[in-house]
């Protein structure tokens, strides 16, 4: 643990001093990933070859981030969505057990506004094992989105972001045309919550 100490002097020349306990969190394990800050493309693996790493500013994006887009039209067709991809990387090593998974990700029909950027983004998921949370924004801001993931015995975990169907085809020109995603993060949730998140799932399975 430490402290973060503020010392201000005003203009009566009185110190103000403010204590600010930073508490180390051993259960944050986004250290362990191999791209957490989404900085290197050579770390994931891609469907597409139209992925990119990236640095104009988007809020929830900091610094570089990686994305795949298309800016417009090709071949003369007016459509702008992208082709069905999975952008995923994988962990080995992880201790078994629960976990949150988060990632800030950005899904939208650039060249809109507001929420008609996002209205029309569909299939289009953050996943995390056989985890799926589907997922849309607007094109000026990126959403937080998190799941939570058991890690079995072999300690592997699969996770990113998947397009499930070509976005040109079937939702008009309205379709998904940017997808960008940065500063993933992992939190080890622990394994005491194993019998009640199975008592849940029954209780689901019995409704």
């Amino acid at each position: 643990d430490h402290k973060l100490i503020f010392r201000l002097t005003n203009q009566s020349g009185v110190v103000l001093e403010k204590t600010v306990n930073l508490k180390y969190n051993d259960k944050d394990v986004t250290h362990t990933m191999p791209d957490p800050y989404c900085e290197d493309v050579t770390k994931w693996n891609c469907t597409t070859d139209a992925l990119t790493r990236k640095t104009t500013a988007i809020t929830g994006l900091s610094g570089a981030y990686l994305s795949i887009e298309r800016p417009s039209s090709q071949d003369d067709l007016k459509y702008w969505g992208l082709d069905a991809f999975t952008l995923s990387q994988q962990m080995t090593g992880l201790k078994p057990g629960k976990y949150e998974i988060g990632a800030n990700i950005v899904a939208t029909q650039n060249g809109k506004t507001g929420a008609e950027s996002k209205s029309y983004v569909k299939d289009v998921y953050f996943y995390a094992g056989h985890v799926h949370e589907a997922v849309s924004s607007q094109t000026d801001a990126a959403e937080n989105v998190k799941v939570t993931v058991w890690v079995g015995e072999d300690g592997t975990l699969t996770y990113g972001v998947t397009n499930k169907t070509n976005q040109n085809h079937g939702y008009s020109f309205n379709g998904m045309n940017l997808m960008a995603m940065d500063n993933y993060s992992l939190i080890y949730l622990g394994e005491e919550s194993l019998a009640e998140d199975f008592a849940a799932l029954r209780d689901e399975a019995q409704m």
